[in-house]
């Protein structure tokens, strides 16, 4: 034998300490999870949809002062009211409720401005000029509201605003005055508005509904955390029922989930102190930390049941030859998997740095956790029954890691067509994956309220989703030329016919709105009428901005231009379609623009606003994120060439570990997913899982190799050690992963069907791709002692006589055979 090296001789020392030393290293496990317990309050969540932006400096850049020059858009909560029966909103109860709802909702604390129909001031002549009257009273009668309705039609701006087409749908808009858009300012406005509503229901016949950027996001977080409370220690109760039905005792049931429960406090404890916050991205971390420290924790109790077995009435010799064999695996494992996390952290985006930063940390806390609980533990508790071939009725799952092993290794190239024939029809479904993301719709099912809100405001309204054009001039007054303003008219007609703009406003719709009231003038005049060309014109411009600027609140003069008149906005509004075709619909946007003002025109025109922020910003981050990872599994591979110090190692895993992410492309690819922020999430659990099972099993069959046993027989016996423990991890998994169906929350319940997939297929890559590659690649060992036989034979193991394959440190003899059935 060998004579054990440094690292072993050092995770020895370890395991031995950890085995003479328990109370020690239990007392100091109690205090680091009391510690922890006390800072996890601290632990901030911000699942704000906006968060995904930062670091996309130029788009921030140009959005916040967008924002700062004309208002933020995102900040309207819309209030409908809903005619159920035959009356429409126009009715005399119907206003009148308007007026007083929007009176109340006017003194909470977080609202600027309240408009609605009831409300609304109109621009009319007199014998002084022109001046603002409001077009109904306090108290509405019956007379009142039919006089308005005949007003309400000769205001075009009012439809699909205020007021739909058929006047069944009216919308109340309330400004929010929020500091920034913080979901906790959101979500307390969003209550209170709700708490207003219901102390003062609509009109019988008539039903109130909420939408807006702001009620979708506070949707969107509360689902999110109540998914974090709820779900996920449902899954860990799940993982425990498992996990005693498959062990039967504490040390395979109880004291693994200890350990990971541990090693997630300690993580979210750190985010506490250093401020970092769970988030879009990142929120995923709770369960692939939970998977990647099961899997852990079942190949050490394998071990440990395997080295009891070996080595029977020793328990504390069992548990330090486990300790001190898996030590080296897992070291390997979470420096691996952490670096290559960490390699995400290259990304552009900063919410991707963060995740790569706290991905790389919680798996380090899991990696030593699990060995530290585990190694401290397991003297005052017996290990599961060791379940071997020898055994009159070994499990069924020792039986099939016996027939596969055995398949693979006397027929690798089947194994290798197989998995290569499966691989190859995912890369065809891969074909038909698009990066592609929603604001709602991949969020919500189809039938929740938020969606149906939506669709019906951008049915009967004019949508939700704010996409901004910023027109700049070198000079102030620009836009009050005659030749400008009629530009901007005919860009703002041109946008609107734009596929998928719902509705289009800039500064010459209030001017027109103004100019039609204007003494001597008529509202069926056209813009070349109302503005003509010339000096004639000019001055009607400058007269109008004189009126506009003593009532700009009313008139909304700077939510359309700057105060010197030098930038003017073009304000869309367009439907839900997707990043994909929403980057379609602005490249036609661009390409209108563009015409409309050429280079010499001295115009500089820049789109921003949610709907080009997020379809911009979203794509960049799934491209990001996917190339990262792919970037990841280059550096993970190199570090398994490094440690095994052979490149064909590296390359060997190569493909075992991409295969999961293959076939989960392919999966989506057939099931008509696109490759959303959710979706992108589940190839960190490819990555982690993939290189952890990896890992452990080219260690094992390493070891069988220093035994002296040929490679045939080195893969057979890593299945009944590794690869069981692997098939046990990917059942339990499976199981817990199932209750995460039960969630409202669609990406949720994609997460879970789809790292089903990808668990499913990492075992394809980890249990036939990989040992079969092993038996075509690997060289075959000089033998170092002598073995009583060279591998085991197809009658041997199917009929039970196999082996008892524990590993052993250096130094054990070799694993002893057993032919008695």
């Amino acid at each position: 034998m060998s004579h054990p090296t440094f690292i072993e001789r050092i995770c020895e020392r370890f395991a031995q300490g950890l085995l003479h030393h328990p109370r020690l290293a239990i007392g100091l496990l109690v205090l680091s999870l009391v510690g922890a317990l006390a800072c996890m309050p601290g632990l901030r969540f911000d699942f704000a949809p906006q968060s995904i932006y930062v670091g996309n400096d130029r788009l921030v850049a140009d959005s916040d002062a967008f924002k700062q020059t004309f208002g933020h858009d995102e900040f309207i909560v819309l209030l409908l009211l809903k005619a159920e029966l035959e009356p429409d909103v126009l009715e005399a109860p119907a206003l009148q409720w308007q007026s007083d709802i929007a009176a109340e909702l006017q003194q909470l604390p977080d609202v600027a401005r309240v408009e609605c129909l009831a409300t609304l001031e109109a621009p009319r002549a007199g014998l002084r000029g022109l001046r603002l009257e409001r077009m109904l009273p306090e108290t509405i009668d019956d007379d009142a509201a039919l006089r308005a309705r005949g007003q309400f039609e000769t205001m075009p701006l009012l439809k699909g605003g205020l007021l739909s087409a058929n006047s069944r749908l009216a919308a109340l808009p309330i400004q929010l005055n929020l500091p920034s858009a913080e979901i906790d300012g959101m979500r307390r406005a969003v209550t209170d508005i709700r708490d207003v509503l219901a102390r003062h229901p609509a009109p019988a016949g008539y039903q109130t509904l909420l939408s807006g950027l702001p009620v979708l996001r506070v949707e969107i977080v509360n689902d999110l955390r109540l998914d974090q409370w709820t779900l996920i220690p449902m899954a860990a109760i799940t993982y425990l029922c498992v996990l005693w039905f498959l062990f039967r005792c504490v040390s395979g049931s109880i004291l693994p989930l200890i350990a990971v429960g541990i090693a997630l406090s300690w993580t979210f404890a750190s985010f506490a102190i250093f401020g970092e916050s769970l988030n879009l991205v990142s929120n995923v971390l709770p369960v692939l930390l939970l998977i990647i420290g099961v899997s852990s924790s079942v190949q050490i109790v394998t071990c440990y049941a395997e080295e009891d077995h070996l080595h029977p009435g020793h328990r504390l010799e069992a548990a330090a030859r486990a300790i001190a064999h898996m030590t080296p695996a897992c070291l390997l494992a979470a420096l691996t998997t952490a670096i290559g996390f960490a390699s995400v952290a290259t990304a552009r985006s900063l919410i991707l740095k963060r995740f790569g930063w706290q991905a790389a940390l919680g798996v380090g806390f899991q990696y030593f956790c699990t060995l530290v609980t585990l190694g401290a533990l397991f003297r005052y508790f017996a290990p599961p029954r060791h379940s071997g071939l020898h055994q009159d009725r070994p499990g069924p799952v020792t039986r099939a890691a016996a027939v596969v092993g055995l398949a693979v290794a006397e027929h690798p190239w089947r194994a290798v067509l197989a998995s290569l024939l499966v691989i190859a029809g995912a890369l065809y479904g891969a074909t038909r994956v698009r990066i592609n993301t929603y604001n709602a719709l991949e969020t919500f099912r189809e039938d929740h309220p938020a969606v149906i809100t939506m669709k019906l405001v951008e049915q009967d309204l004019s949508g939700l989703i704010p996409l901004e054009v910023s027109l700049k001039a070198a000079q102030p007054g620009k836009f009050l030329e005659p030749e400008m303003f009629h530009q901007v008219v005919a860009a703002t007609r041109s946008a609107r016919e734009v596929p998928g703009v719902l509705a289009g406003q800039s500064y010459a719709d209030v001017f027109r709105e103004v100019l039609s009231h204007w003494p001597g003038r008529r509202v069926s005049e056209t813009d070349r009428e109302l503005v003509p060309e010339g000096e004639a014109g000019r001055r009607r411009l400058q007269r109008t901005r004189g009126f506009a600027v003593q009532v700009p609140e009313v008139l909304h003069y700077y939510e359309y231009l700057n105060e010197d008149e030098s930038q003017a906005r073009l304000r869309l509004r367009i439907a839900e379609l997707g990043s994909a075709r929403t980057l379609q619909l602005i490249a036609d946007l661009e390409r209108r623009l563009a015409e409309q003002f050429p280079p010499e025109s001295g115009i500089q025109v820049t789109l921003t606003g949610e709907g080009y922020v997020a379809a911009q910003a979203l794509t960049t981050l799934i491209r990001d994120l996917f190339f990262s990872l792919v970037t990841a599994s280059v550096v993970i591979f190199s570090l398994i060439a490094m440690e095994f110090r052979s490149i064909r190692a590296g390359l060997i895993a190569a493909l075992p570990n991409l295969t999961p992410l293959a076939i989960t492309l392919g999966y989506m690819g057939f099931r008509g997913y696109d490759m959303n922020v959710g979706n992108v999430i589940v190839f960190t659990v490819c990555l982690g899982l993939a290189d952890d099972n990896t890992i452990h099993f080219l260690y094992r069959f390493r070891e069988e190799l220093r035994r002296g046993h040929a490679v045939p027989s080195a893969i057979q016996r890593a299945f009944l050690g590794t690869g069981k423990a692997i098939v046990a991890t990917s059942l339990l998994l499976l199981a817990g992963l199932g209750v995460l169906r039960l969630s409202n929350f669609v990406p949720t319940q994609r997460f879970a069907e789809l790292t089903c997939v990808t668990i499913l297929g990492n075992l394809l890559g980890v249990l036939l791709l990989l040992p079969a590659w092993l038996r075509i690649a690997w060289r075959e060992p000089q033998p170092q002692s002598p073995i009583g036989e060279t591998s085991e034979t197809a009658s041997g193991l199917t009929a039970g006589a196999g082996s008892d394959l524990g590993p052993t440190v250096t130094g054990a003899s070799p694993v002893p055979t057993d032919a008695s059935g």
